[in-house]
């Protein structure tokens, strides 16, 4: 999975950094505590409980999509509209650019709960997708080429994957980019609530 996603997600992370403009100093740590996070998860995450983390994840998705959800409906404050990040809000975010990384190297389903977690920072929208593909490109592709070298992985899959995969993470910057960021907002926030619920599912079979 992470060898298939490695060279889409490098296009969409530049064609976002590219077409979208974040602060450089938001997007530069983020990136820079996803790179470190991976390094440190790929060698710990084998030794965790697997159906601990889940759980975990899964409230985490679940409680973050509502508090995304009551945010959009002003029950609760919550901007959504800054290009980036200061003080208490940076630290957050690159913990959470940290960790996420850090489980995402045992194949944890993370990219749904960084965004809903980052977006309820007050980040815009744009700013959530653009850091969100941009950190996991570096870390697929520190994870997938670990499993390239050791030759644990299908190539035909991989090369559809990247073709298809490529092809779609250009549409999809085209579409960010013009969508309404509210929209944005609430596709965010669904998502985080369909995979913390599908996965906590999952996990209790």
């Amino acid at each position: 999975m992470l060898c298939s996603c490695v060279i889409p997600q490098t296009v969409m992370g530049i064609a976002y950094a590219a077409n979208i403009m974040i602060e450089p100093k938001t997007l530069l740590l983020s990136l820079l505590f996803s790179i470190i996070g991976s390094v440190v998860g790929v060698k710990i995450v084998s030794f965790l409980n697997e159906k601990i983390i889940h759980r975990i994840i899964c409230a985490a998705l679940i409680l973050s999509s509502c508090f995304m959800i009551l945010g959009l409906l002003d029950v609760l404050p919550m901007s959504g509209k800054e290009m980036g990040l200061h003080s208490m809000g940076q630290i957050l975010n690159c913990l959470i650019c940290f960790l996420l990384s850090g489980l995402s190297m045992a194949g944890f389903p993370v990219t749904a709960l960084k965004m809903s977690l980052t977006s309820s920072l007050g980040l815009s929208a744009r700013a959530v997708y653009t850091i969100s593909t941009t950190s996991s490109s570096l870390t697929n592709g520190f994870g997938g080429s670990v499993f390239i070298r050791q030759g644990l992985y299908d190539r035909y899959m991989t090369a559809v994957s990247t073709i298809a995969g490529s092809a779609g993470a250009l549409i999809a910057v085209f579409v960010v980019k013009n969508m309404n960021t509210l929209y944005l907002q609430w596709v965010i926030a669904f998502l985080a609530l369909y995979s913390g619920v599908s996965l906590f599912l999952k996990s209790s079979k």
